[in-house]
């Protein structure tokens, strides 16, 4: 049997503008080695998709930016250069034309490049969002390793590049939470009444699982059980313990 997968472009009035062969495909039998797509054609039609719908976006995009839009007149063209933009399913080099502003909004003679505008990052959402998520929870080279086993990545990407990915979400989340607002201010008394203790107190905390019993019955389930221990720098230590499901007053 005989597969042709193709990827028809139309224009906005449904005028079909290109056609592109994706992939072809041959299969002999049916079974479980035959059956539908393998990985490496998916990485492979997927990765030729997102080339061809990329290059026609930036096509049209740049014949829509090209007339200036006070007096209509096309732009001169400068020079022509190629960006690189990292996608989910692989890394494109996106031809990227430099134009001259027009005289008519611009006295002075300069240039822009309108695709390199668009992607200041040269990195999608998508793909910062699975590096980082991934490097969250497990090691920068095993997140490089899953990375190329399932996604049309032209290269392997690099421990230290997705370290520095994650590091640049992090800070930028940071930065959206804006100032600390202090819980207790320091210079009030505790909420009980009493005095903050003039000296400096060390405090740890630890928690477990404890299996509740009521009577005989041995199903009643577990329970979590937060302890600790403050040792002020004079004076005696003390310990304390917190049962949240349990305790009434649990923030106190």
């Amino acid at each position: 049997m005989h597969f042709r997968l193709q990827l028809v472009i139309e224009d906005a009035d449904g005028v079909i503008v290109e056609t592109d062969q994706l992939a072809s495909l041959e299969r002999v039998g049916f079974g479980l080695a035959t059956a539908g797509l393998t990985l490496d054609e998916a990485k492979s039609l997927l990765a030729a998709c997102q080339k061809h719908m990329i290059l026609a976006q930036a096509r049209d995009y740049e014949t829509m930016i090209k007339p200036c839009l006070a007096c209509a007149l096309p732009r001169s063209v400068k020079s022509a250069s190629n960006i690189v933009l990292r996608t989910l399913f692989g890394s494109l080099k996106i031809p990227s034309q430099r134009l001259y502003h027009c005289r008519c909004a611009c006295a002075k003679r300069s240039s822009f490049s309108p695709i390199a505008a668009l992607f200041p990052e040269r990195s999608t959402p998508e793909l910062v969002y699975l590096q980082t998520k991934w490097a969250s929870l497990m090691s920068y080279g095993l997140t490089c390793d899953l990375l190329a086993d399932i996604l049309p990545l032209e290269h392997r990407l690099s421990p230290r590049s997705v370290r520095r990915q994650l590091h640049r979400v992090a800070n930028c989340l940071e930065a959206d939470l804006g100032d600390e607002i202090g819980m207790i201010n320091t210079q009030s008394s505790m909420p009980d009444g009493k005095d903050r203790p003039p000296a400096p107190m060390t405090v740890g905390l630890d928690g477990g699982y404890v299996h509740a019993r009521e009577g005989s019955n041995r199903k009643a389930g577990w329970f979590e059980v937060m302890v600790g221990k403050s040792v002020p720098d004079k004076g005696d230590a003390k310990c304390f313990a917190m049962v949240q499901s349990l305790d009434t007053r649990p923030r106190r």
